[in-house]
């Protein structure tokens, strides 16, 4: 059976195939694959592997500081290949492959995104042993228990096929002066812990910096040719994912850089060639500190409505009235939960969190608790977001 739908969703425009077969940065189609240079995969991939020398060569797999400079990419973005390259292991990615080529004729439409077919992600026997490698990472085992492996197994293979069909997009201005540059989004550095001073530094008694990590395919449309907001629904958080969420989609922020620094690292470790990015946000004090309640709330542990606010909302439990106000906020600042949802959902009550149930980041000798903030997706923080930040 063929690995590809068709040939009308090629990776790679004929013209760039041509001119980068010319340079020696992408190998021959191999079991629907290319190698690709490395500096060739996404518009900043040139600066962020500029030790890679772009007269190596593919035939003597060529490594820079144990990383390879050739990597895989498929050929197709609708193809097995896709499917093995986002995480599935050969016999999962076998059997969605069959199920997509063989589709019945009638009944529903099949989608033409193949992480539509997500359905037990995580589970034994789906996902690949580097997949789940990258996953467990113990350096990133605080992050990792803020959530189910499951949920990171599938935000991984969200990453990885945007970053399919983000080289899709950019094929046709490959090369060094083709690539446009955006300079709203501070790139992921190789090495856990390198924050970023510059970005940093911009944080001023006024003005107060905000920070999203996430893989640049996810955010697609953000923002315009001009540099202006476009589509800032892509920022949106998962509905099913956060702490304060009351049943309502969120927009959830980090004011801190060395935490979103850490999120980005633990996305860049599971994504592999795919470009992770942190979205930055600068926001007027004053605009903060002009909102009263109900419109802003704080929440922190100890208070027991933390406590609260998380268990049902990590319990899919209905709001309760004495917490409904915290659901018309436009801004909600507080802790970061820690622990999976099947962890709460194992406590009888709210009064069983504790503050082991917090997100700490640091070294056991100083370690400090993690912040967000967290607005939801009505018309009033709109409004706000748009008139203060994005």
């Amino acid at each position: 059976m063929a690995d590809t739908v068709n040939e009308g969703n090629p990776t790679f425009s004929p013209e760039d195939i041509a001119d980068i077969v010319s340079r020696g940065l992408v190998g021959e189609s191999r079991d629907g694959t290319r190698k690709l240079h490395r500096r060739m995969l996404y518009p900043s991939a040139d600066r962020e592997f500029r030790d890679m020398p772009l007269d190596a060569k593919l035939e003597d797999d060529p490594k820079v500081n144990g990383m390879t400079i050739f990597v895989d990419v498929p050929e197709y973005v609708i193809s097995k290949a896709s499917l093995l390259h986002v995480g599935y292991t050969k016999a999962k990615a076998e059997e969605l492959w069959q199920r997509w080529c063989n589709w019945p004729k009638t009944g529903p439409d099949r989608e033409v995104d193949p992480a539509a077919v997500s359905s037990g992600l995580g589970a034994s026997g789906t996902t690949d042993s580097d997949t789940i490698t990258a996953i467990m990472d113990p350096y990133f085992e605080n992050i990792r228990r803020t959530n189910t492996s499951a949920y990171w197994a599938l935000d991984t293979l969200e990453m990885r096929y945007a970053g399919i069909e983000g080289i899709q997009r950019e094929s046709g201005p490959f090369g060094s002066s083709g690539h446009p540059n955006t300079t709203s989004f501070l790139h992921a550095p190789a090495d856990p812990g390198k924050i970023n001073t510059q970005l940093a530094s911009r944080n001023t008694s006024s003005h107060t910096m905000f920070f999203k990590a996430t893989s640049r395919g996810q955010v697609e449309g953000l923002f315009k040719e001009n540099g202006t907001v476009g589509r800032p629904s892509t920022l949106v958080s998962h509905t099913w994912s956060g702490d304060f969420n009351c049943f309502r989609s969120v927009f959830r922020f980090l004011p801190d850089l060395a935490v979103a620094e850490l999120y980005a690292v633990y996305a860049k470790t599971r994504a592999g060639c795919e470009e992770i990015v942190a979205i930055s946000m600068l926001v007027p004090n004053k605009a903060i500190d002009d909102l009263q309640p109900p419109d802003i709330a704080h929440l922190y542990w100890p208070n027991p409505d933390w406590a609260s606010l998380v268990w049902n909302s990590r319990c899919r439990e209905h709001t309760p009235q004495n917490l409904q106000h915290y659901c018309e906020a436009i801004l909600i600042i507080g802790h970061i939960a820690t622990h999976p949802d099947h962890v709460y959902k194992a406590k009888d009550s709210p009064a069983n969190i504790t503050e082991n149930d917090v997100l700490h980041i640091g070294g056991s000798d100083c370690p400090t608790k993690a912040v967000q903030y967290v607005f939801t997706c009505d018309d009033n923080s709109w409004q706000w977001l748009r008139d203060n930040g994005l």
